[in-house]
């Protein structure tokens, strides 16, 4: 029956409104680390007609997916409802930035790297990823004080050695 309920969902035959259980299924899958259920997920939980910041999230995670299977326009267009939904999220700007470099478009990849740092100043990942930018494109002193303020500004940006 779960199955069933799913997949009629996933398939738009039944309301927009899932059941509780449902939507903690789907919110699973678009939290999750397999592509193709991520882009389920997230899919349905965004037919589903969430709130703004649930339906941001959804679109940043289905994002994600889409740029990891080198589906790079769809991951824009879906970085950019993120962005509409939310005008306030660096995770958005940056996946943005980081598909734009990835199709080699580095000045768009620039400016959305400095409006993800501009929202949050200490957002490493994004000086970390704007640093590599930088010194692919060989402004090396520009890229050199990305990461030292990357470094300085938060968590690891590499898993502790065990």
């Amino acid at each position: 029956m779960r199955r069933f309920l799913l997949a009629a969902i996933l398939a738009g035959i039944l309301p927009r409104v899932a059941t509780a259980e449902t939507l903690a299924q789907l919110w699973q899958w678009c939290r999750g680390h397999d592509p193709k259920l991520l882009i389920h997920g997230c899919s349905a939980i965004i037919r589903s007609n969430p709130d703004p910041p649930d339906v941001a999230r959804a679109f940043l995670n289905r994002g994600r997916a889409l740029f990891d299977t080198s589906q790079y326009d769809l991951a824009i267009r879906d970085f950019d409802s993120a962005i509409r939904f939310d005008p306030n999220y660096p995770e958005a700007y940056d996946g943005r930035a980081l598909t734009y470099a990835a199709k080699g478009e580095t000045d768009r990849a620039l400016q959305d790297f400095d409006e993800a740092i501009r929202l949050d100043p200490n957002y490493a990942i994004a000086l970390y990823n704007r640093g590599i930018l930088l010194t692919n494109m060989g402004r090396e002193k520009e890229a050199a004080e990305s990461f030292a303020k990357a470094k300085d500004a938060g968590p690891r940006l590499t898993p502790p050695k065990e």
